[in-house]
């Protein structure tokens, strides 16, 4: 007898080296104060650019972690064969302590990700829910949560650290404690054939 894993979700998690985490968040953080609020009441607010026409950073000056990046997504592509993608876009959110983002999707992306600028004292956690929309109803109640039954992960954020899954995963980014910073650059690849 065995059990198959027939249709499992590819996550890549990526630590960057320390030297290149610092020289980008030296970079961005004094600019944090460019940011604005997104829509919502104070507690729902995030600082980001994502609503504006460009980021507070330019491609060029974090040239050296998009190309972390695109080796990262390089990797995923091959070992999961999904489609050849581009980065569509990227931008900067920062999280203020008891600040997070709901459950929320990137949609018809082929591939979506987070790279942690700086996260400490106690950051929001980010967490990832299964694709089987049954596991949530069901999987909570189970008396063993296991692989199979756990209908959410989570991944507790580090400075340099950085995500990758398919963009259609539900995820959402919990309250940080006291004093907390959190602060992150997402973006999504879409497939070749989308230009």
């Amino acid at each position: 007898m065995v059990i198959e894993e027939l249709f499992p979700v590819p996550v890549l998690i990526h630590q960057i080296e320390s030297k290149l985490a610092d020289k980008i968040e030296n970079l961005i953080v004094p600019r944090l104060s460019y940011l604005k609020n997104s829509v919502g009441t104070e507690k729902f607010e995030v600082d980001t650019d994502f609503f504006e026409k460009q980021s507070i950073v330019s491609p060029e000056e974090i040239d050296p972690l998009l190309e972390e990046i695109h080796k990262c997504k390089d990797v995923y592509e091959e070992k999961t064969g999904c489609q050849k993608s581009v980065m569509e876009d990227f931008w900067v959110q920062n999280y203020k302590s008891g600040q997070f983002h709901d459950i929320h999707n990137h949609g018809r992306v082929e591939i979506s990700g987070v790279y942690w600028v700086r996260a400490d004292n106690s950051p929001g956690k980010f967490e990832i829910f299964s694709p089987n929309p049954y596991l949530s109803v069901f999987g909570g109640n189970l008396k063993r949560l296991t692989k199979y039954s756990a209908y959410r992960q989570t991944i507790t954020p580090k400075k340099g650290g950085l995500i990758l899954f398919p963009g259609y995963l539900d995820h959402r980014v919990l309250e940080g404690g006291p004093n907390s910073n959190r602060t992150a650059i997402a973006f999504n690849f879409k497939p070749e054939f989308y230009k």
